[in-house]
């Protein structure tokens, strides 16, 4: 856990450095506790933790005098009558009022008048999520009569997830990341392993899944379903799509749109962010990588499947969406009308630098959206539905804008120090630091032009060197969306400038660097972004430096 420590300590540092952010918002007098009697805080996720066993949650307490029904009275609660009851373990829950507040929508209502322990058992989350337990204590209104515990443990076990947590090919992502949560397994690439290539090894690509890792065997069989409301499903395997459609390459980034969550919070306070409490919470900037894509473009395959969408008036196109669905069960839609962009250079994707996709990452194909917020890239595509917008819960609830007014879809233009790491040792001596980072444009038209550093917290800019020549010519019809890798020497401020720490023992604050982007139209990546609900956080990346009398024999932390 020594990579988890050393970003705390960055944090840490960076509190102690005082920097004044002026969108910060006012702090509550505490932070609210998410805790709940019953689930299980401060999972160990190291990589000595595996196998990774836990309890199942053991449901709201009971007491004698509570009501007591038959799964057959249960079952009339279906929703039909106007009631949804659901069950867990022993408890019987009345959800009626609770839906319109279901962080998971409309999916509860597929245990409506049963138990919900199998679909917990797939959506895991929930038995490690205190907001679940603190809203069931005030669901429960009785007790099952013909409830069997040995039955209950027979079908849904007792909470072990070592077949999800030994997934093939996550040896390198383990050594390479830093793991945030095993179930669902969810990792950010260290920054010093993101700083060593243009393109990111698939290997140490960040992880971000919702739900444990599909087992499909084979890919030329894999089906894909292509559907328009009110029109018959079309079935093709990958297979034939290949004999279809040629191999087009993309060379575009990923980034979960939750990555720089923990900046959020330092620059908008923990009101701001949907984080806190969860395994997010503290997730840096790692959650990032830049890749060569190959795979079908998405407008050629949709206009050949569906000749109608080329008729279709620019009015009704905007009305339109493409729904994605995973085999793991997640679902989001884009507008149609970026699907059917052909400078958007959408593709659905079967090969990551050359090779198969991994399971993690969505073999055998997933959607590759350049430019455009992870969550809307579903992995593991089962389905393609033309029609009206997603009802599922990461459109309707999750991923959105501040106010949650709207989806997110386009990323923002972004640059990141990747070395040195926040919380880095420098010799207090020293006069200068060598630098290395990324930029990218993100879902804008406008490519970078340009990447800034300052020692001086803004005072001063200094010019890096963007290496833009390691940018590849591809089959992109639109605007780059690769990430530009920059370098430079970065001069320090001399002691005594007063923005250069003043203390005079190892660990001390010694300065902090900035970087910003700016892409050919003059636009610059602001100083501190919004709060968006701690999503797509762009503001200055911000890193600490502390001193050092003497270089350390080890890495702290």
């Amino acid at each position: 856990m020594a990579r988890n420590h050393l970003r705390a300590i960055g944090c840490a540092t960076l509190a102690a450095l005082h920097v004044p952010l002026p969108c910060r918002q006012k702090e509550p007098k505490s932070r609210p506790p998410a805790s709940c009697a019953g689930w299980h805080p401060g999972y160990d996720w190291s990589h000595n933790s595996r196998p990774f066993v836990a309890p199942r949650w053991r449901g709201a307490v009971g007491h004698d005098k509570e009501p007591v029904f038959r799964r057959t009275e249960v079952q009339q609660h279906d929703g039909r009558n106007g009631s949804i009851w659901v069950t867990y373990r022993d408890g019987v829950y009345d959800i009626t009022e609770y839906l319109t507040k279901h962080p998971g929508g409309q999916l509860i209502l597929q245990a409506a008048g049963g138990p919900v322990d199998g679909w917990w058992k797939h959506w895991a989350q929930h038995h490690l999520s205190p907001e679940v337990a603190a809203a069931l204590e005030t669901l429960r209104i009785g007790r099952l009569l013909d409830y069997e515990a040995e039955e209950d443990l027979e079908r849904y076990g007792g909470g072990a997830w070592e077949a999800e947590q030994t997934a093939p090919g996550r040896e390198e992502s383990r050594r390479t990341g830093v793991i945030l949560s095993e179930v669902p397994f969810q990792t950010e690439t260290c920054l010093s392993e993101m700083a060593e290539e243009f393109l990111t090894p698939k290997g140490k690509l960040y992880v971000r899944n919702h739900a444990p890792v599909p087992a499909i065997e084979t890919s030329t069989d894999h089906i894909l379903t292509f559907v328009s409301e009110g029109g018959p499903e079309v079935d093709l395997t990958l297979g034939e799509l290949q004999k279809r459609f040629p191999s087009q390459r993309i060379t575009s980034i990923l980034q979960c749109t939750g990555n720089r969550a923990a900046d959020n919070i330092v620059a908008n306070g923990y009101r701001s962010s949907r984080f806190v409490g969860g395994d997010g919470e503290w997730s840096g900037a790692g959650m990032l990588g830049n890749a060569s894509w190959s795979g079908f473009r998405l407008d050629d395959v949709l206009h050949m499947l569906f000749p109608s969408v080329s008729t279709l008036s620019a009015a009704a196109v905007q009305e339109l969406h493409l729904t994605l669905e995973g085999a793991d069960g997640f679902y989001t839609s884009i507008p149609l009308s970026l699907a059917l962009d052909k400078s958007a250079d959408c593709i659905l994707a079967t090969h990551m630098n050359g090779e198969e996709l991994t399971p993690d990452h969505g073999y055998p194909v997933r959607a590759l959206l350049p430019g455009v917020a992870g969550a809307r890239n579903v992995k593991w595509l089962t389905k393609l539905t033309i029609g009206k917008e997603s009802d599922a819960p990461w459109t309707a609830n999750y991923y959105r804008d501040a106010g949650r007014s709207a989806p997110i879809f386009d990323l923002p233009m972004n640059s990141l120090i990747l070395s040195p790491e926040p919380g880095a040792w420098l010799d207090a001596s020293a006069s200068a630091v060598e630098v290395r980072g990324v930029a990218y444009a993100g879902g804008g038209p406008h490519a970078i032009q340009a990447v800034e550093l300052s020692a001086d917290k803004g005072q001063s800019w200094q010019r890096a060197t963007c290496l833009f020549e390691e940018i590849p010519k591809d089959d992109r019809r639109g605007p780059c969306r690769a990430w530009v890798r920059f370098e430079s020497v970065v001069r320090l401020p001399p002691s005594g400038s007063g923005v250069r720490g003043s203390g005079k023992v190892s660990g001390a604050p010694l300065t902090e660097l900035w970087c910003r982007a700016l892409d050919v139209s003059g636009h610059v990546q602001p100083e501190c972004s919004g709060p968006n609900d701690g999503y797509i956080y762009n503001g200055y990346h911000r890193v600490p430096l502390v001193r050092t009398l003497k270089p350390p024999l080890a890495t702290p932390g």
